[in-house]
């Protein structure tokens, strides 16, 4: 088996044929590319849809329904045990691949450059009605190992619609029961700064795939403690992937740039107390930080358009 495809679902009987028909739609792979779809004791009729895609291409489509809901990191743990594929794409229920040649031309480069460890491209971004929101556009290119974990260690910039990656070092580098026993908050990322510890990543220009931005989804929602709760999350992530696999950067610059982004999403919901409270987190290491820390104020008048604005772009956040 060339590729395995992860699809944890819940709940989402209105996007899910959308998701599957992206699927059976891509060429150049046919048999060798398997469809593992996770129904995590939905109460809708997912169940019902996957089913009958399932029955329908049996060689294709493989279905597993839990009696009780395993959570996301949970869910995705048992599909990366059942898959059998060389290389593991991910394809979210809510999401869909534009791009028929999306999995062959991943699998390609993957097989033609050993030293790769993940293939992603750029995608769009739709709202619930599956209406244009934007794009996030790549330039193709390669980036080796330590550039790409620098850069993840700061941000996730993969959506992970988008990703192909090597199963084999995902099976050597994540132990998924500990994503699960953490709590993290999504799998993608903890997965991408595992891999880019030990691998270079490729970039490609091509639009593959359609992002889905939900609105009551954690990441997007427009709750500030549980978008916060969320920012937490992914610095808990963090915090687990530099003491597994380091660090080569200054990591009190670090974790202000972490704060940074607490007291970014305060300012965008008008949370001035909370806004303070980080900045007193900051670390002085240098003019810059030592200026957001004493004077925070200065920052506030910096950031006028965000305030104003009352949101962070959902754009720039993960699932």
């Amino acid at each position: 088996m060339l590729v395995s495809v992860l699809m944890p679902t819940y709940n989402h009987g209105k996007y899910i044929t959308a998701a599957i028909e992206s699927f059976l739609s891509q060429t150049g792979v046919g048999r060798e590319a398997e469809l593992l779809i996770g129904n995590d004791a939905s109460t809708d009729d997912t169940l019902e849809i996957a089913r009958e895609y399932s029955l329908k291409y049996p060689d294709r489509i493989k279905l597993f329904s839990h009696p009780r809901n395993l959570g996301l990191m949970g869910n995705y743990a048992f599909l990366v045990g059942q898959a059998r594929g060389k290389y593991l794409a991910i394809l979210e229920s809510d999401d869909y691949w534009t791009d028929p040649g999306k999995l062959l031309k991943q699998t390609a480069y993957l097989e033609d450059h050993p030293r790769c460890g993940l293939v992603f491209t750029g995608g769009n971004f739709i709202n619930e009605k599956g209406l244009l929101l934007g794009t996030k556009k790549e330039t193709a290119g390669l980036y080796k190992q330590d550039e790409i974990y620098r850069s993840l260690i700061l941000s996730n910039r993969i959506l992970a619609v988008t990703a192909c990656f090597r199963k084999s070092l995902a099976d050597e580098l994540c132990h998924f029961p500990d994503f699960i026993k953490e709590g993290f908050v999504t799998f993608d990322y903890a997965v991408w700064i595992a891999l880019a510890s030990a691998s270079d990543f490729y970039a490609m220009s091509d639009i593959t795939a359609c992002y889905r931005v939900v609105g009551d989804s954690v990441s997007n929602n427009t709750d500030y403690n549980k978008r916060e709760n969320f920012l937490s999350g992914i610095d808990k992530i963090i915090g687990y992937s530099i003491a597994k696999f380091g660090y080569p950067g200054n990591r009190e610059k670090l974790a202000n740039e972490r704060i940074t982004k607490h007291m970014m999403l305060a300012l965008a919901f008008g949370k001035f107390e909370r806004y303070f409270y980080f900045c007193k987190q900051i670390k002085p290491v240098g003019i810059k930080w030592g200026l957001m820390r004493y004077c925070p104020v200065l920052f506030i008048l910096r950031k006028r358009k965000l305030i104003k604005s009352g949101a962070v772009s959902v754009l720039s956040i993960s699932k």
